[in-house]
């Protein structure tokens, strides 16, 4: 099972999956990520309590990303444990996606991308 919980924050939107992002929970993951980004927030997406990503899941990040920029909003992934660490840099996505350590590192490079590219 995979919970999400989504806090706001003046114009940021945290992503929290909790459990394993298989393949039956990677369309959940994929439509809350919808729903943030129809919000027009910026977005970081906490993988520090997800135990699984599968491929599915990951192609929810890239769209995640992608979609972000392409509205002009930062988007960054934090915390991933080890495991997942391990899947995103050798799939390539640590060459990707903005990749943080922890969460209030996340959040100042999301801050700080979004006041070097102010919304028109």
């Amino acid at each position: 099972m995979i919970v999400f919980t989504s806090t706001p924050e003046r114009g940021l939107i945290v992503l929290e999956p909790k459990g394993r992002l298989d393949t039956a929970a990677a369309p959940k993951l994929e439509a809350a990520v919808n729903d943030a980004l129809a919000s027009g927030n910026s977005m970081i997406i906490d993988l520090g309590e997800t135990t699984y990503i599968s491929s599915m899941a990951l192609r929810a990040l890239l769209f995640a990303a992608k979609n972000a920029a392409a509205k002009g909003n930062a988007f960054a992934v934090s915390a991933p444990t080890a495991n997942i660490a391990n899947v995103l840099r050798m799939a390539g996505f640590t060459a990707i996606l903005h990749v943080h350590d922890n969460l209030p590192a996340a959040f100042a490079a999301v801050r700080q991308e979004a006041r070097s590219h102010p919304p028109d």
